[in-house]
């Protein structure tokens, strides 16, 4: 199977972006790496106000297509879950061969038709692992999008956001943890379904959203642990903060300076977790590995975020399959693109 990008490269018309900002920034770059070449950058009315980027003059679709005239490629840049934004690239993509790649939210490894077949074997034993039909279809899905960039695929992966809750088991949780735990929106939702919750472990480095975190549940009458740290496998080491706006703050190059934490050194091993959410922006893995005696010892269900590295989805399924291997194991994801909000769910007997 040709990839998008080595179908990008091959094209025999111009190609627009549709977006500005860091996901296009990792666009340009494979680009770069590949030689291919764009034509134009588009913005979304409103947005494209005559500015430039990288060199290109920023303006809208309609602008777009009486410049490039004639036929053209639209390589989608950016990401959203807003309904609106989605029907506006399912319109574009109407009108014009439209593509949306997949480049990491974390690391730079890149899904490519080669990062596929080499890790054919590890992707096939995590397929095998999920328990449900619509889990592998998803799997299948994903897979594809990934590789050929298509919307068909991406889109048909989706299934409505609150059906993660039909698989989730809320009326059973009485202690949940929160790793990544933003300002409190996914602690916010569970107590909405959750009439047992009583103890909250929240993790979340961020100082802004630590601070709404922290305001939120203060007198909520739930016990509630916050700690601003990254959650890793090991307790105070100081790593390098990505300090950004919004939920794409990470543990990587630059920044100010962070304390780690574990899950086990902050549960202890008395206390009962029933709910275990990873959604720490391309350390889930570490995460994983610093919540082990509690999870062994508590058994909790789980929610794990699979997306913000190519890898993560077979290499956390196959992780948190060897920590919980009597659990069932589905993957869902939900309305937005590219091919992020991919989680997987562990549910215990």
């Amino acid at each position: 199977m040709t990839d998008v990008w080595n179908r990008l490269k091959n094209a025999d018309k111009p190609i627009a972006l549709y977006g500005m900002g860091n996901g296009a920034d990792k666009i340009l770059s494979v680009f770069s790496d590949y030689g291919i070449k764009a034509s134009g950058v588009f913005a979304s009315d409103g947005f494209s106000r005559g500015n430039l980027f990288h060199g290109f003059p920023v303006i809208t679709y309609r602008e777009t297509c009486e410049t490039l005239g004639g036929d053209f490629i639209v390589v989608v840049a950016f990401a959203s879950s807003r309904q609106e934004v989605i029907s506006n690239v399912r319109r574009i993509a109407a009108e014009r061969e439209t593509y949306i790649p997949d480049v990491p939210v974390a690391g730079d490894e890149l899904w490519t038709a080669d990062f596929e077949k080499s890790h054919a074997d590890e992707l096939a034993r995590a397929r095998a692992l999920l328990c449900d039909a619509r889990s592998r279809e998803v799997f299948d899905l994903v897979c594809r999008a990934r590789t050929t960039g298509g919307i068909g695929p991406l889109f048909a992966s989706a299934d409505p956001a609150d059906e993660a809750w039909d698989i989730l088991r809320p009326e059973r949780y009485s202690s949940c943890a929160d790793l990544g735990a933003y300002t409190g929106d996914t602690v916010r939702l569970l107590r909405e379904r959750a009439p047992r919750l009583q103890s909250v472990y929240a993790v979340e480095p961020d100082r802004r959203s630590f601070a709404k975190l922290n305001a939120c549940f203060q007198d909520s009458g739930l016990r509630f642990t916050a700690v601003r740290a990254a959650a890793w496998n090991t307790d105070g080491e100081a790593l390098a903060f990505d300090d950004g706006a919004g939920r794409g703050s990470s543990v990587g190059k630059g920044g100010a300076e962070t304390p780690t934490v574990t899950l086990d050194s902050l549960v202890g091993d008395r206390s009962a977790v029933d709910y275990i959410k990873f959604d720490v922006e391309g350390s889930e893995a570490e995460a994983l590995n610093g919540s082990r005696r509690v999870i062994e010892r508590c058994q909790p269900d789980l929610r794990v975020a699979l997306y913000h590295r190519p890898g993560d989805i077979f290499r956390l399924t196959l992780a948190v399959n060897e920590l919980l291997p009597r659990h069932k194991l589905y993957i869902r994801r939900a309305p937005s693109f590219p091919c992020w909000d991919i989680d997987l769910f562990a549910i215990g007997k």
